[in-house]
Formats: structure tokens, C-alpha cells, sequence
């Protein structure tokens, strides 16, 4: 009897787990910027794009998609790669903070990776954050601003590109 109540249990379980929500559209966007060689490792750097597209309501009228059952709006992936066709170390990287700023200067955390693990790498990889921003992009544009912090000053100038994938979520 135990058993059946055991195995009864497991099924359960399967079954709850297995509802995973997948977005109804993604956007996907970049941002593009350099910085020059020998930055300091003390102090934060950061790097502002203005206008970058995030086309939020575009997309949506394009696919047919109801903003009224929009439930969120949130950061899906990004990653942060070498600009221009370019390869090179981005090792020198110690932090990597993403936001959105708003027009009254609010910033919103998008993607984030804190501790970037030491060695030779060509594409750091961040979190996302779950801001819901349905109401926080203007004209399908908005402000974005990425602060990066270093082990060792930046070699030589860089070009940096940003790429950011949001995804959307309908309910019921």
C-alpha cells in the first residue's frame, strides 16, 4: 500500500514540474560600444546607449499578439562578445551590470554577472533579472547602460557589442 501511495506521489510530481512556460515572442536588440586601454581596476565604468531599439510594441502588433494579455515583459539572454568581427581575451573582465535607465533616471538591472570566472574567454554569458518592463520602454526605444568592471586595465581599446534577447509572456 505504501508503494502505490509512493508511486502515486512521484507521478504527481511529474506532472506539476513539467509546466514550464515558454514566451509567446522574443526581441532581440544589441548595443555596440569601445573602451579605451587602461581603465582603471578600481572605479566602475559604464557606457551609455540612448535610442537603443527594443521594438516591444512593433513586435507585438506584428504577430497578432493582444498587449492586454501580456502578463510580462522581461531581460531573456545576453551575451557580451568582441565588436567589429574582432577576437580577443575578454579575461580582463571582472563584472558585467546591464540596465535600463528610464526617462526620470530610475535605473532597471537587465542582466547582471557579478563575478566573471577568470581565464580566456571569447563571449561572457550574464543572468537576467526578472523587471518586468512592459511599461518602462518609450517608442519602442530605450536607454541602455552597461557597467563593467576589470581585473587588469583594458590592453589596448576595445569595441564591445551587447547582445540582448527579451521575452514576452501572455497569460492564459
Amino acid at each position: 500500500m505504501k508503494i502505490k501511495h509512493i508511486f502515486l506521489f512521484i507521478i504527481l510530481i511529474s506532472i506539476v514540474s513539467c509546466g514550464k512556460e515558454e514566451p509567446v515572442l522574443e526581441i532581440g536588440t544589441f548595443v555596440e560600444f569601445s573602451i579605451p586601454a587602461g581603465l582603471s581596476t578600481l572605479e566602475s565604468h559604464y557606457f551609455v546607449r540612448e535610442n537603443v531599439p527594443i521594438l516591444y510594441d512593433s513586435q507585438l502588433s506584428a504577430s497578432g499578439i493582444d498587449k492586454n494579455n501580456i502578463e510580462l515583459f522581461v531581460a531573456g539572454r545576453a551575451t557580451l562578445t568582441p565588436g567589429s568581427g574582432k577576437e580577443f581575451d575578454l579575461g580582463f573582465i571582472r563584472g558585467v551590470n546591464v540596465y535600463l535607465v528610464e526617462d526620470n533616471g530610475k535605473r532597471n538591472e537587465l542582466f547582471y554577472l557579478d563575478l566573471v570566472p577568470i581565464g580566456n574567454k571569447d563571449e561572457i554569458r550574464l543572468f537576467n533579472s526578472i523587471v518586468d518592463l512592459q511599461d518602462r520602454i518609450v517608442d519602442d526605444k530605450a536607454t541602455i547602460e552597461t557597467k563593467l568592471e576589470f581585473n587588469t586595465p583594458p590592453p589596448s581599446t576595445y569595441e564591445f557589442r551587447l547582445n540582448m534577447t527579451f521575452a514576452v509572456f501572455a497569460g492564459g
